[in-house]
């Protein structure tokens, strides 16, 4: 990746695109920025480091880090981090020093990251992409903060706008808590802003179950979905954010998860795992006939025990 000269990213022909050919992604989330702790973890005492991490998902053939950080640290430049949860750190480094040191060290090694807004503040995830302490322009400063640093990097490879709006976060209801609407408003406050984010991805997430205008009954057992997974309302109304050339960095982006996590309804059936490919497509797989932009699961995962084991190493 450090000899290309350029990464130029597209999401067309239901497929990511970077220069034109088809890209397959095989990445992991590694959280950490999005907590108290200002940075990714695994990095408190000498067992670990940034390094030997990058190094092991080059081994593994990773070729993608998902980096999930909250507004509080896109909006706070001069935060840093303590010693304690960052060994190799120091004891003055800031953490958007640390973040551009690791989109060094993966382009280094042929990793590209995508940037998660993945909450508001440090502590807990917001229901909704603002609260009482931060509000929508607020939520598109600290995008453009993130941009403004890190955007020329080659190996970023895109943004997931944010994490699971859910609860009350609606699709197509024409409410003020619609999160379609929202995030085509702040893609285009942030790509006016930063006029030099092109070519490369936008991730939408979905909401959570009920949320939008329903494509099947809440007795169908695909109804029930994870936060994030529910793209119902995208049948009606479909994200545009106003131009060709916008709309081809979108990536629909939902969130699939097993038993360990939350205990559906269809994975108590007695031919569990074999139902699930129905009710995927009949939840997101439907995507497929309705748009030619790309869907990528951005999260999946549980612990690999009991009814897990089951799901992982039938369809993963």
């Amino acid at each position: 990746m450090t000899c290309s000269r350029s990464l130029s990213w597209k999401s067309a022909d239901g497929k990511i695109l970077l220069n034109n050919e088809e890209f397959l992604i095989k990445g992991i989330n590694w959280s950490g920025f999005e907590t108290d702790t200002h940075v990714v973890h695994g990095l408190w005492g000498e067992a670990s480091n940034i390094i030997d991490i990058l190094d092991f998902c080059q081994l593994i053939k990773v070729n993608a880090l998902r980096i999930p950080i909250s507004l509080y640290l896109a909006l706070h430049p001069e935060i840093i981090v303590n010693v304690d949860d960052c060994v190799e750190c120091g004891e003055t480094s800031l953490a958007w020093d640390i973040l551009e040191n690791l989109f060094d060290l993966a382009a280094e090694r042929g990793i590209l990251i995508l940037l998660d807004m993945h909450r508001l503040n440090n502590l807990e995830t917001s229901e909704f992409w603002i609260d009482n302490e931060h509000n929508e322009l607020m939520f598109i400063s600290g995008w453009v903060n993130m941009l403004n640093r890190f955007g020329s990097k080659i190996n970023l490879m895109g943004i997931d706008l944010y994490n699971e709006p859910h609860g009350r976060s609606t699709w197509g209801m024409n409410a003020p808590t619609d999160w379609n609407t929202a995030a085509e408003r702040i893609v285009q406050a942030i790509t006016t802003l930063v006029p030099t984010y092109r070519e490369k991805l936008i991730f939408i997430e979905g909401v959570s179950t009920g949320q939008a205008p329903h494509l099947h009954s809440y007795t169908d057992p695909s109804f029930q979905k994870f936060m994030g997974q529910n793209f119902d309302g995208f049948v009606t109304n479909p994200i545009d954010f106003g131009s060709p050339e916008l709309n081809d960095m979108l990536v629909l982006s939902p969130h699939v998860y097993g038993p360990s996590v939350f205990v559906q309804d269809y994975f108590l059936d007695p031919t569990f795992p074999t139902n699930l490919p129905q009710i995927w497509d009949m939840q997101i797989g439907f995507l497929k006939d309705i748009t030619t932009n790309a869907v990528v699961v951005g999260e999946w995962g549980g612990t690999c025990v009991g009814p897990d084991t089951l799901l992982y190493y039938e369809w993963v």
